[in-house]
């Protein structure tokens, strides 16, 4: 799997990693092949590929603190899921297999979003995919990720995760329902100061039959691109929101929202 590991980074904590290998499936479990793979971390992004089998081998040779890295496949360049898989924490090395990686078909043809970084911002958009409706204010900067912008084609699309898929991607989190998200990584800036982030709201169905008027959490996947909103890898709660009065929708709450567009999972909140 490659040579040992240079000393540099020899620390406690940090485990001598050679390679991080997996296989990337699709819903049927079948292969994903020919996709740009990496394994990033605070300190380090590793390059790799799929084969056509869906098999891939990312070199690592570092000594690397595993709960700061992940496994992910840049599923954009086929519509798919973009995901970052945390490697386990307890993985003595020097190998550590990631076992299947699932990606999933993302929905095409979602309303294109108008994205505008200069002074002026963006004009109010009410965007709306599968049953769930993202509503951006007037004024607000949707900063797009590098892909997309190479593309031109940022598409607002949603997801609906399978029921059986959710501990699959966050296990243990106590969701009800779990989204994936397109433009993936935009993030969402005022023009007052682009340096800060702004809350966007969004409209849920409420497929699981959550009573009228339930509080519940909404928790946001972490990105390596906008790590100081929720840790990289990770699930946490960014927003809070409430089920209708007709129990038809879940709504976040007023002054609540997203500010950067990845992943969103529902529970009820205790």
């Amino acid at each position: 799997a490659g040579a040992a590991c240079p000393p540099e980074g020899n620390v406690a904590g940090n485990v001598c990693i050679q390679q991080v290998e997996g296989r990337l499936v699709g819903a049927q479990g079948e292969a994903v092949g020919d996709l740009f793979t990496t394994v990033c971390g605070t300190i380090s992004c590793n390059p790799g590929q799929s084969a056509a089998t869906g098999d891939f081998a990312v070199p690592v040779n570092a000594f690397i603190p595993l709960d700061e890295f992940s496994t992910v496949p840049h599923g954009r360049t086929l519509h798919k899921t973009v995901f970052y898989f945390p490697l386990p924490v307890d993985a003595p090395g020097p190998v550590i297999n990631m076992g299947d990686l699932l990606l999933l078909d993302m929905p095409s043809g979602g309303p294109k979003v108008v994205a505008k970084q200069d002074k002026a911002g963006a004009p109010a958009q009410t965007l709306l995919s599968n049953g769930v409706t993202l509503h951006i204010d007037a004024g607000t900067q949707l900063v797009l990720e590098f892909d997309d912008v190479l593309e031109g084609d940022g598409r607002f699309e949603a997801l609906l995760i399978p029921e059986q898929h959710i501990d699959t991607y966050a296990p243990g989190a106590g969701l009800v329902s779990l989204y994936a998200f397109y433009p993936f990584e935009a993030a969402f800036r005022p023009v007052s100061d682009g340096a800060t982030f702004a809350k966007v709201r969004l409209t849920f169905p409420n497929p699981t039959g959550l009573a009228a008027g339930t509080a519940v959490e909404l928790l946001s996947h972490g990105s390596f691109v906008y790590p100081e909103v929720v840790k990289p890898a990770s699930f946490a709660v960014v927003a809070s929101g409430t089920v209708t009065a007709d129990g038809q929708a879940i709504e976040t709450d007023a002054g609540q929202g997203i500010e950067v567009l990845t992943w969103v999972g529902i529970r009820p909140k205790n």
